[in-house]
């Protein structure tokens, strides 16, 4: 396969000018649409959550020796004017938690979600390597059976199409399913799916050996098509799209690059790599895209502990990197960010797994479905409005559920 730049300047601008379907306007739909536009998944944080691992990166990672969540620092804002004086304090949201009901016993978690918040996506631990694919509509599971092993659906849109891969024969293959029939992606060799936006429009990856290169499908039955790279060594894979077919990926000068976030705009036939955010006390020496949210990239962003040295620590910034203007927004209380909205919100986990929950009110701790303490897990989705997250709960023992979270 190779890249025919005008082909991708047509095909991005064709994402956002040539809709496959026929329009279904709702005025009010689409102002709340212009207001948060965004795709809110972390590829591949379902798997590291099943195992119950948090991997934070390759190398140790050393973070500010907390033993509890507390309000964080002001956060830090790249080109940002001297603070006025200070507002009213905003409101807290209220967060309770449950557990998902499961068409069958055994371990069952999140794996990702529409804007709406009302589907979820997650997977089923019956035994052995093989996952039952589950979607929740409005709490109501679906139970889905996929080919191979670890199986996995990363992101949903609102009519309910997930996207996202299982392994055959030890390589990956990408998938979408909707309405209980999975259809596997076209594609040249081994790839996966990371995110679907409202049209229908999918990204993700494509294996050449031990590369990765993105890809973008127009649709569920078109063929994959590469994303151009920076260079000819660079690799990695798209994380998210926008509504209006932007396409935001985690990519890497070679396979020992350090990360970088890239834009693919529509109607342009080559990325742009958003410029590193600015940190206390330095510069980010990589970002960790994980998910577009509106015009905000949402990831991690890592500084040296002993720059100049071999990196033997980095300390972990929440981060997001507004995709018009460049400007950073950086968190100066460590947490890893997993998912995010347009409002502003992140939701990660902090040390010891606290799934945790950032709004204008501060970081708190999500709460246990029935109460009784913080929830040790993960979170991997977030609805717009920040009303609907989903995750799972750790039980210990290598025991989890999917957990669905509400905040008002």
């Amino acid at each position: 396969m190779t890249i025919d730049e005008k082909h991708v300047a047509d095909l991005l601008r064709q994402l956002e000018d040539e809709p496959d379907r026929p329009s279904r306007i709702d005025l009010a739909r689409a102002i709340r649409e212009a207001r948060r536009r965004r795709r809110n998944r972390r590829a591949g944080a379902a798997g590291a959550a099943a195992l119950g691992v948090l991997a934070f990166a390759a190398l140790p990672v050393a973070l500010h020796p907390r033993q509890s969540v507390e309000p964080p620092e002001r956060a830090v804002v790249s080109g940002a004017p001297t603070p006025g004086p200070a507002s009213p304090s905003p409101r807290p949201p209220v967060c309770k938690g449950e557990y998902l009901p499961v068409p069958v016993k055994g371990r069952s978690l999140v794996t990702g979600g529409d804007p709406s918040g009302r589907w979820l996506a997650g997977r089923l631990y019956p035994g052995g390597m093989s996952h039952p694919i589950v979607l929740w509509h409005d709490g109501k599971p679906e139970k889905v059976t996929l080919p191979g092993s670890d199986q996995r659906m990363l992101d949903v849109n609102r009519d309910g199409l997930a996207v996202g891969e299982t392994f055959v024969g030890n390589r990956s293959q990408a998938w979408s399913v909707r309405a209980g029939r999975a259809s596997r992606l076209p594609v040249d060799g081994g790839a996966g799916a990371t995110a679907v936006n409202d049209t229908g429009r999918i990204v993700g990856f494509r294996q050449v050996g031990d590369r990765q290169l993105p890809v973008v499908w127009k649709s569920p039955q078109s063929r994959a098509v590469d994303l151009p790279l920076p260079g000819p060594r660079w690799e990695g894979t798209a994380v998210g799209i926008g509504e209006d077919g932007t396409v935001v990926g985690k990519v890497a000068d070679g396979p020992s690059g350090d990360l970088r976030a890239a834009i693919w705009r529509t109607g342009s036939s080559r990325p742009e790599l958003l410029p590193l955010p600015s940190l206390p006390d330095g510069v980010a020496f990589q970002f960790a895209p994980g998910s577009l949210a509106g015009d905000w990239v949402v990831g991690t962003a890592y500084r040296e502990l002993d720059p100049g040295r071999a990196r033997t620590g980095w300390q972990l910034y929440p981060t997001r990197i507004n995709i018009r203007t460049g400007k950073s927004v950086v968190l100066t209380d460590p947490f890893h960010v997993e998912v995010g909205n347009d409002r502003g919100w992140l939701a990660g986990q902090a040390r010891g797994k606290v799934v945790v929950l950032h709004t204008e009110a501060g970081l708190r701790e999500l709460p246990r479905p029935g109460g009784g303490g913080a929830a040790v897990g993960a979170v991997s989705s977030m609805s717009d409005d920040g009303h609907v997250l989903g995750g799972q709960l750790d039980l210990g023992d290598l025991q989890f559920r999917a957990v669905r979270w509400t905040c008002r």
